[in-house]
């Protein structure tokens, strides 16, 4: 491992996103009133996964049964463990995808926009957003294999099982190996926007060439375990959350700690970096005395200064995504909402 240096940041309370100015679109999923903010589709589950298509015009959501005490009376059962397509302009649900064997725990787009590919523990499915085939299914072999990420053109997806991380190729289901920690608990990956590299976070950070799969850096700082990770679209920067509440941000090149972002109180579960990778979004679900809520922290990545704090969220922001021109940030939640941030 490299030896790294870190400017500590500290930073304080700036206010709350309507204080801002910001622009804010809610997309209630049911589990609290819909009255308070707009237009309500009834899915009754918690958001794990988001994805952009890549002209901007879609917005894919992957739910998940919600967390025991906030299930909805009445349900169906084909609105858990699903992905919703939405239009993002007008909060419009386009199609919702049913059928997924298990929560969604990733969902991404064909680079033509054209099909939906999401996975879960037991299996991967392709959608058809044009409704001619039918779902294209590729099983998990028997082994527990703790889905990951995809690749931004939905062509590769990366899983873990103990000691272990793997790349598939989706239409084929061909299988390859990397090395990795001994032990080492993976909890995160993500492939960068240009789809050339692959970070995985636990006990030690590991960056691979997703074509090879040889690893090309392993960095982290002694006694921290991160639970997520993000690249930023060329691959030269790494960010990772900690259970600390901290984020790590990285020159994945040099291997040199940037900066140590401060301000989080809990867990960092959401990472994602704009298209520029001149912003960080982090999320997590802050706690102060008797008050809980969901917060997300905009950072610049050239200063590691805070920029923006967006509440809005009562319960983990579990997944943030920019849009393709960096224009909107999408955020996900244990409160089973989405919304839709304007943040340039």
């Amino acid at each position: 491992m490299k030896r790294v240096t870190a400017q500590l940041l500290r930073s304080g309370y700036l206010g709350c996103a309507f204080l801002l100015g910001l622009t804010v679109m809610v997309w209630q999923f049911p589990g609290w009133l819909a009255a308070r903010s707009g237009p309500a589709v009834h899915t009754h589950a918690r958001v794990d996964c988001l994805a952009w298509s890549a002209d901007g015009t879609l917005l894919a959501s992957g739910s998940r049964a919600p967390t025991p005490g906030r299930t909805v009376a009445g349900a169906p059962a084909d609105a858990l463990n699903r992905v919703d397509v939405w239009d993002p302009q007008t909060g419009t649900l386009r199609t919702s995808l049913n059928g997924h064997r298990g929560p969604v725990a990733g969902v991404t787009f064909t680079s033509d926009g054209r099909r939906v590919v999401a996975a879960s523990r037991q299996e991967i499915r392709t959608w058809d957003l044009a409704g001619v085939r039918r779902p294209q299914q590729v099983q998990w072999p028997k082994l527990a294999h703790a889905f990951l990420a995809f690749s931004p053109d939905g062509s590769r997806a990366a899983t873990s099982d103990p000691g272990s991380v793997s790349i598939w190729d989706v239409a084929s289901g061909a299988k390859r190996t990397l090395e990795t920690v001994r032990d080492d608990q993976i909890r995160a990956a993500a492939f960068s926007g240009d789809g050339r590299l692959l970070a995985a976070a636990g006990k030690m950070l590991c960056v691979w060439d997703a074509a090879t799969g040889a690893l090309k850096e392993s960095l982290g700082r002694q006694g921290e375990h991160a639970a997520s990770v993000a690249l930023s679209s060329d691959g030269a920067l790494l960010a990772s959350g900690g259970e600390d509440g901290s984020v790590d941000l990285w020159d994945v090149e040099t291997g040199v700690l940037l900066n140590v972002l401060l301000g989080h109180t809990a867990t960092v579960r959401a990472l994602a970096f704009s298209p520029d990778k001149k912003l960080l979004a982090s999320g997590s679900r802050e706690q102060l005395g008797g008050q809980a809520w969901g917060e997300i922290r905009l950072w610049e990545t050239a200063t590691g200064s805070l920029r923006r704090r967006l509440s809005g969220h009562t319960d983990t922001v579990s997944a943030l995504a920019f849009s393709p021109r960096g224009e909107w940030l999408a955020s996900g939640s244990y409160d089973t909402t989405v919304r839709l941030w304007k943040v340039s």
